[in-house]
This record gives structure tokens, C-alpha cells and sequence, in this order.
């Protein structure tokens, strides 16, 4: 049974690993962001932005467009990540268009409903700014300060890491003290390397919910730009 909990822990790692975080942009395209005021992309551990459940936030984010097409905004959405797992997601539709060679700023409410069952603490996230077809247009990193519930979904899988972590730690000292390790160099090595995978996450877990630091998402780039799309369907 403990065997079985320590690869439960090393295929959770590795399939957070695993776990894609890449989205297509623009290129050319530049956002600037600011929640209740205050500069989004600025935000860090020291400085996050508040969510807090239940009360909204106004959001304002002003998009430059160098090219020689529109840019139509129509989705924004918030994404609080940890360790490659989404906790939070909210989706906000807008109709916003961004003519050529232009820049505009457009402003929205956006609703926390239901945050205090889903996340709690210090957590990387971004502002997504999508067109029609879902496609991400521009990216902005951020470090959000979530002031919901310990018991909420991000809590207790922190909790639950920690059980495990606890017990494939019992598992690889009952196997040195017994003598009772694998001679398979890979199956002795799966089992000692649980426990120190586990430590890992259950530090990442503990000191995002005791808001010591969050872990920043970094901006991301594509190669398809706008002006290319609007040659293409013209």
C-alpha cells in the first residue's frame, strides 16, 4: 500500500510537469492592465492583486494595436495556476475593438462568485485576452492574493499532498530500517525519490497558503501575427 502511495506522488509530479502552459499571441500587440487601480503586470508577492470573494473588481486594460488590422476583442479571462493545475478560472465576455494602428482602453466588472470554495492564498495568475474565435491574443502575468477558505479545493489538495507525503515518507524509512528495499536500482530509487518530490510540493502548497511568496507566470509569445491572420481571410 505504500509502495503504491510513493509512485501515486512521483506520477502526480510528473504529470504536473507534463501539463502544457503555452498560448498563441499576437505579434505586435501590447497590453497594459490595472485591477482596482492598480498595475497588474506589477504585481508580486509583496504587491499582489486582492480577490476577494464575492467582491468584484474593476478591471481595466488598455491594447495597442501597431498593425494594419482591427484587433476584436471578445473574451478576458483570469486563470490562477499552481505547479500546472488551474484553481480558478473566470471568463468575462467583452465586444471590444481595437482599430488599426491605434490604441483604446476598455473597462469591466469582474464577478468572484464562488472563489472562496476554490483558492486560498498567494497564486500565480494571468489576464487572457482572447478574439472571436478563442484565440489568445496578448498575455499578462500576475500575482494574485486569494483570500478564500483554507477548506476550499486548493487547500485540501494541499492536504492531501501532505498525507501522502507523510506516509511515503514512513514507507522509505520503514524500507532503510528493515532492510527491505527493492535490489532493482530503479525500483529503491522510485521509492526514496517519492518523499523528496513530495517535500517539494508540499512546501510550494504551504508557503503559497501562508502567502510567503507566489510563483509569477512569465508572459508568452508566438509567431503569428495579426497581420498575417487578416491577409489570410481577406
Amino acid at each position: 500500500m505504500l509502495k503504491t502511495i510513493g509512485t501515486v506522488v512521483v506520477l502526480l509530479f510528473c504529470a504536473l510537469c507534463g501539463i502544457p502552459t503555452a498560448a498563441a499571441t499576437y505579434d505586435g500587440i501590447t497590453v497594459s492592465a490595472t485591477a482596482d487601480g492598480r498595475s497588474v503586470s506589477a504585481s508580486t508577492s509583496n504587491e499582489p492583486i486582492f480577490l476577494r470573494p464575492g467582491e468584484p473588481v474593476d478591471v481595466a486594460i488598455e491594447l495597442t494595436n501597431p498593425t494594419s488590422a482591427p484587433v476584436e476583442v471578445r473574451q478576458v479571462e483570469l486563470v490562477g495556476r499552481v505547479v500546472g493545475l488551474n484553481f480558478f478560472t473566470y471568463a468575462t465576455s467583452v465586444d471590444f475593438t481595437v482599430p488599426a494602428a491605434s490604441s483604446n482602453t476598455f473597462h469591466y466588472r469582474l464577478d468572484l462568485t464562488g472563489l472562496r470554495g476554490q483558492a486560498t492564498g498567494l497564486i500565480g495568475g494571468k489576464l487572457i485576452i482572447r478574439d472571436a474565435a478563442g484565440d489568445s491574443i496578448a498575455t499578462v502575468p500576475m500575482v494574485t492574493d486569494v483570500r478564500g477558505s483554507v477548506l476550499s479545493v486548493y487547500g485540501l489538495f494541499g492536504i492531501a499532498l501532505l498525507v501522502l507525503t507523510v506516509l511515503a515518507l514512513i514507507d522509505a524509512a520503514f524500507g532503510i530500517a528493515t532492510h527491505r528495499l527493492s535490489a532493482n536500482r530503479w525500483q529503491r530509487g522510485l521509492r526514496l525519490l517519492a518523499p523528496g518530490i513530495g517535500d517539494g510540493l508540499v512546501l510550494t502548497f504551504s508557503a503559497s497558503v501562508a502567502r510567503l511568496w507566489g510563483l509569477r507566470m512569465t508572459k508568452t509569445t508566438s509567431a503569428r501575427s495579426i497581420s498575417s491572420s487578416s491577409s489570410t481571410s481577406s
